[in-house]
């Protein structure tokens, strides 16, 4: 064993021990409390179909985003730098997308009053189009990265040799690409499902999704070109460029649309626009938002750093070792509302004082986004040349300077992507803080929707909305593609 690799290992048990110490006691208090419901509901009929139903409709909306997605996928992985920068962050802001806004936002759309009332939606058939409207855009981005970076000197070699393109396609691409895609729809899935009322069942099925999500990385792995100057820029004819280009811009609307007519509905009032009810919520007159939207600003940032802390040890473990991501992934396949369950049993031994209730939130953020900070620095983290470790240590570098001097500088704009984009999600969540009664943003839409005050909710969700979007594009507008050292 070398230096370097000793030394990665240690770097990295650190943050594997910090996420097992605060995530173990929730999820073993989320076991003891919860397993004696689990033999009722098992054989309760009632709760197995409506379980039943709820899964296969979150199946069935991740397996049509993968079908809608794919004209989606060809034409990101064809198009240019410029154009796919801007494409990545209309699209994938699908993920820091609330989808409690885009519940609200179908209110507005399909509700009583709202602007396209004509079309009736069933409460089954909203909760598949929001999947879907959230699924599409993730599945174009993730399949579309692993496209765009796979070697193409095999299909070239078979274009050469007389292949038409939907045999190269379908006996050399699509091997390739298809553990990519099966790991975006398990994310999409896990995105998506809806929690059977006992957390513990929740979580039994997602750490299976999660089991597949990893075997799919790992293939992905495989699959990569070792030498990124052999992936070259794949060009479709004219007409195909046209006809996708058409159909990303009716995706991207897909998203702006609901967003749009939040925002227009919060700022119309009595068929004339005013921006009285914003110059109202950030006044010294509304005190109770403005300390939700402090308190909700706060928690993203100190939960943000601190996950990245954690998830810049477990990237270079794993990256190092090849194996670890199944335990990173772990608290985002439980979701945010289990382990907030499970840590509710700490109130047994500690007083329920909103102090404490501000920890185990905090708690609770960081192990949910610690898990999607290493899935965004681990490409980063295994893209560093091993001979430039090699060379500073040749230079007298310690190990751990080396890293620090070689490494961080490297995966920097990464660690900065992870930090805000986690920023994004953080704001967007919902489920945790409101679970232990604090007072969030979301608590104060969801509190002003029940009591049908419209215009005031909805400007609360548009200011989330354009937070969430302004961390999300300066985090993913500092990645640099095409500059990954590998």
């Amino acid at each position: 064993m070398d230096r370097f690799s000793s030394y990665n290992r240690k770097y990295s048990l650190a943050g594997y021990l910090l996420l097992l110490v605060l995530f173990l006691p929730p999820f073993v208090l989320l076991i003891l409390n919860g397993y004696e419901t689990v033999p009722a509901l098992v054989t309760d009929m009632a709760f197995l179909k409506e379980t039943g139903i709820s899964l296969a409709l979150t199946a069935a909306a991740t397996l049509a985003s993968l079908i809608l997605a794919f004209p989606g996928i060809v034409i990101y992985s064809r198009c240019g730098s410029g154009i796919r920068n801007l494409l990545r962050i209309l699209l994938a802001f699908s993920f820091c997308f609330p989808p409690v806004l885009m519940d609200m936002c179908f209110d507005i759309l399909f509700g009583k009053g709202g602007y396209i009332a004509e079309i009736q939606m069933a409460g089954f058939l909203r909760s598949s189009a929001i999947s879907l409207m959230l699924g599409i855009p993730l599945l174009t981005v993730m399949a579309g990265e692993h496209w765009r970076r796979l070697d193409s000197r095999c299909e070239q070699d078979a274009r050469t040799l007389g292949a038409s393109r939907l045999r190269i396609f379908r006996t050399i691409t699509l091997p390739k690409l298809r553990q990519a895609m099966i790991g975006a729809s398990a994310l999409v899935f896990l995105r998506s499902m809806m929690a059977p009322e006992n957390p513990i069942l929740s979580s039994f099925i997602s750490l299976i999704v999660l089991a597949v999500l990893v075997s799919s990385e790992k293939n992905i792995s495989r699959s990569e070109s070792p030498d990124a100057a052999n992936c070259r820029k794949r060009r479709g004819n004219i007409l195909s460029v046209f006809l996708s280009s058409i159909y990303m811009i009716a995706v991207i609307a897909l998203l702006l649309v609901p967003a749009c007519s939040m925002i227009l509905r919060s700022v119309l009032s009595d068929g004339q626009f005013s921006f009285g009810i914003y110059m109202s919520m950030f006044s010294a007159l509304n005190p109770t938002w403005l300390v939700a939207l402090l308190f909700s600003l706060a928690l993203a940032l100190v939960s943000s750093l601190i996950a990245a802390f954690i998830a810049v040890r477990i990237s270079v473990g794993v990256a190092s070792s090849g194996s670890g991501t199944y335990i990173a992934m772990i608290p985002f396949a439980v979701g945010p509302v289990a382990i907030a369950t499970g840590l509710m049993g700490v109130y047994e031994w500690i007083p329920e004082t909103p102090a404490a209730k501000m920890v185990l939130t905090l708690i609770c953020h960081v192990l949910v986004i610690t898990s999607v900070q290493t899935m965004i620095m681990l490409p980063a983290v295994r893209s560093v040349r091993r001979s430039f470790r090699e060379t500073s240590l040749s230079l007298g570098s310690s190990s751990g300077r080396s890293f620090r001097h070689i490494d961080l500088r490297i995966i920097a704009p990464s660690v900065r992507t992870a930090v805000l984009t986690s920023c994004a999600l953080s704001i967007a969540s919902s489920g945790a803080a409101e679970a232990f009664g604090l007072n969030t943003v979301f608590a104060q839409i969801l509190r002003l929707s029940d009591k049908g005050d419209t215009a005031v909710s909805c400007a609360m969700g548009s200011v989330v909305l354009v937070l969430c979007f302004i961390f999300f594009s300066l985090g993913i507008g500092h990645s640099r593609e095409g500059k990954q050292h590998a």
